[in-house]
Formats: C-alpha cells, structure tokens, sequence
C-alpha cells in the first residue's frame, strides 16, 4: 500500500529546516516523516489524534467506528466499502464531493464523470488486493482533475479522492513566489529570508549569504541577531517580538556586519506568516542604504 503523496511525507531534516509548513500541512492530513526511504513517524493534528487514542467505558466503540471518526478528521474526500463494493461510511468530505454517496448503498450508484471506471477498479482491487490509482475529471468542479487512490483493507477497500489540480496549483503559485523573490534579489541590493521563533534563520538563500559576506553552510541555524550591530540588537529584538506577538509588519533603519565584522546601513523590514491559525515564521527583507 503506498502510504503519502509527496505532500503527505518528509525527512526529519527538512521537517526541522521547515517545520511551520508541515505542521500547517498535518493540521489537516497526517504526515509521515521518512527514514532511509520508509516512513517511520507520523505527525498528527490533536483532532486525529484524539480520534486515535479516545477511551469510552460504555459502550466499546468497535473498530469500523473507529477508522470512521478517524477519516472523518480527513480534508480529503473518502468512502470505505465491503467486500461487495456496498458504501460502509463515506467522511465529510467524500459527502461534499459525491453527493450521491450514501452509507448502504452500491457504489454502482455513485454518479458523475468517471462513477464507472471507480467502479470497475474498486471490484478489481477488492479481487486481487492490489491498490490502484485513477485520474479522473472533478464530478462536482467542471475543469478540475481528481486522483482517486484504491486501496484494499480488511473486509473490503478504501477510496480516497485528492484534488490534483489544487495540488498544481500549488505548485505553481509557490513558483510564482520563488520568480517575485528572485526579482526582488536581483538587483544585489536586496536580499529576503526567513527566521523561525527561535529567531533562527531557515533555509537561507544565496543573495543573503553574499550580502552579510558568509556561506550558506555557515548561516544554517545561525541567529539573526548575530548578524545585527550590537548598537541595534535591542531594537532589532523588539521588532522580532512585536511581529511574532501582535501580527503586521515593522521596518527599521539598522546596521547589520558583514563578514562579521565591518557594519553596513540598511533597511530592516519583518512580516509575520501565519500557518495553522499561528504566526510561525517571520519573512523579512535586508536592503542596503
């Protein structure tokens, strides 16, 4: 059984060089964090975790119970069969997206743009117990692309619906970001980068590494105020607190060092991101004077 989507599985170095976006990411499907190619670790919003772990004394909630209050917590569309292709539990999701999905019935009534292709699969996986994956058209969003990923489970299959244009549009939004950096970049007078709340630089960028006069090596997990004159630390720290706390942005006139050592005047501006309902990094800009 394929366990994640390339969205859905990380390494455990990249989940610390970019944790604010793969909590944001398990917040609202679980994440496997990868070891030597294998998942290893699961990252969990509280919801499925309490879904996961909840004790009742009276009465015992049975497995099939169990996995539906699990799925349910899902953002993606979902729908469990028997044995006989007949709809055990569709999740709320899978409910918005196939409305004619109802728990009893044959999947065979499902209607829409590619009902029977899922339908024949789903025999074929229940049959051999091979997981398949189909790319169909959105039944309910006209120009958008599904994958729907077939699963075999105990007693039956598991049909989970992912929006793949939302994924490429992804995708291209977030390199849409990267060319807008890049232009901001490209005059050498500026530079862009990211601190988390330990005020620690993630994933530097080569710009900013050439304006303080240090490696990329050198600047991974490196303290943004270290880079600061001593005379504006103070004032830079406060700045860092106010954006994490009330939000907004804030812009200074400052002196960083370069090369740790000669200061430089230059224009300080810090925005908070907020990710999951928090503010978890800070984006900022370094322009020189």
């Amino acid at each position: 059984m394929e366990y994640a989507s390339e969205n859905e599985q990380v390494t455990s170095s990249e989940l610390v060089r970019a944790f604010g976006l793969w909590q944001e990411r398990a917040s609202r499907h679980p994440v496997y964090v990868v070891h030597r190619g294998r998942p290893r670790l699961v990252l969990l919003s509280i919801e499925i975790m309490d879904a996961l772990c909840s004790r009742t004394e009276t009465p015992e909630v049975s497995s099939e119970e169990q996995v539906a209050a699990l799925i349910d917590n899902y953002e993606e569309a979902v729908i469990l069969l028997d044995h006989s292709a007949i709809i055990t539990h569709v999740n709320r999701a899978g409910r918005a997206r196939f409305t004619s999905a109802k728990e009893g019935r044959p999947l065979a009534d499902l209607s829409g743009r590619g009902s029977a292709l899922i339908g024949s699969t789903v025999k074929r996986v229940i049959k051999s117990g091979t997981s398949e994956t189909l790319h169909i058209s959105s039944p309910d969003r006209p120009g958008r692309e599904l994958t729907i990923a077939i699963d075999a489970i105990p007693g039956g299959c598991m049909v989970v619906a992912r929006d793949a244009t939302a994924v490429e549009e992804l995708f291209d939004s977030e390199l849409g970001r990267e060319a807008i950096v890049d232009a901001i970049e490209a005059s050498g007078r500026t530079a862009t980068f990211r601190l988390n709340q330990r005020a620690t630089l993630v994933e530097p960028r080569a710009a900013f590494a050439a304006m303080i006069g240090a490696t990329l090596e050198h600047l991974h997990g490196t303290r943004l105020m270290a880079l600061i004159a001593v005379s504006d630390r103070q004032r830079v720290s406060k700045m860092i607190e106010h954006v994490f706390d009330a939000g907004g942005s804030a812009s200074e006139e400052i002196e960083f060092l370069v090369e740790g050592e000669r200061k430089q005047r230059a224009i300080l501006s810090l925005a908070g991101a907020r990710t999951a309902a928090r503010r978890d990094e800070i984006a900022g800009t370094l322009s020189l004077l």
